[in-house]
């Protein structure tokens, strides 16, 4: 299971680089009897990108995980509210295990 929830303190940020980011944690359930290996990445990927790439992590059996998760993109392509979503899916040869969450990328109405 896959749950993603926005960080509470503001719709998004301006960082030191001038770009705009949002953060997000992604609660990562796995509620079989064995560790799995999960890839994390973002669809679309034309203007908003995972801060650092898509990236791995490892959950253990019957374990729940909470992952930081921060969203970024330039101030010309971050206007407003975007749709995208973030794709989870297994490492580990089940191609079964890909799940897609729908959130938003927010940044500031031009």
């Amino acid at each position: 299971r896959v749950d993603v929830l926005r960080d509470r303190n503001a719709l998004y940020r301006v960082t030191a680089e001038g770009r705009i980011e949002n953060g997000y944690t992604v609660k990562l359930v796995n509620k079989s009897r064995e560790p799995r290996r999960l890839r994390i990445s973002l669809s679309p990927t034309d203007a908003v990108a995972i801060r650092g790439g898509a990236f791995e992590v490892e959950i253990e059996a019957a374990a729940v995980r909470a992952v930081p998760l921060t969203l970024d993109a330039s101030v010309a392509q971050a206007g407003g509210r975007r749709e995208v979503e973030l794709v989870v899916e297994s490492l580990d040869g089940d191609a079964s295990l890909r799940i897609t969450h729908p959130t938003s990328f927010f940044g500031p109405v031009q």
